[in-house]
């Protein structure tokens, strides 16, 4: 292979001995390490199934990544619908090079949902990221609960109330309210 980048006349390299033989074990080989590298990213989104929304490559780079959680951060929207950051801080007595974890999440408008309990993020990717998806429901299961409550308080007044609640939350407890009015109504 050393000839062919001395010898820059394609007609003279390509006709060396054994030529053909040495690129199709190449071919080969290059086929093994593609079949065992979709076999590990396989393996990887198996554990954290939001991973088959993203390509090989942006797999690869957070998997390169995993000493870096913010390196994931721009990969977030691609894993979670609207959630694009999350709010990281350093945790440890000194802060330098210490281990993270993650204490609320921003959606695209810039809402900012605080976790009820923090993620530590270390250890393999996949692992503290299922950790961060478990976090995001006990959490927004409930701030719905407190916001509905909130919603009752409210009553017919709900501009205290819209600007103190994130929008999800606002649209899915005004849809259960509604549900609930029209179900007492009818009945």
């Amino acid at each position: 292979m050393d000839s062919l980048s001395k010898d820059n006349n394609a007609l003279r390299g390509t006709h060396q001995e054994n030529m053909l033989e040495r690129l199709n074990d190449m071919n080969n080989k290059l086929e093994d390490i593609q079949k065992s590298l979709d076999m590990y990213l396989e393996t990887k989104r198996q554990i954290f199934p939001r991973f088959y929304f993203l390509s090989n490559d942006d797999l690869l780079e957070i998997l390169g990544q995993s000493r870096n959680p913010a390196a994931v951060q721009p990969h977030l929207k691609k894993c979670f619908d609207n959630i694009v950051q999350l709010q990281m801080e350093k945790i440890g007595i000194d802060s330098k090079g210490g281990k993270m974890e993650a204490v609320a999440m921003f959606s695209a408008d810039g809402e900012k949902v605080d976790f009820n309990t923090q993620v530590t993020l270390e250890g393999p990717v996949e692992a503290w990221l299922c950790d961060i998806e478990d976090t995001m429901r006990v959490t927004l299961r409930q701030q719905l609960k407190l916001c509905r409550v909130a919603l009752k308080k409210a009553g017919t007044k709900r501009d205290k109330w819209t600007k103190e609640w994130a929008g999800q939350l606002l649209i899915t407890t005004s849809q259960m309210q509604w549900t609930q009015d029209c179900t007492k109504a009818l009945s």
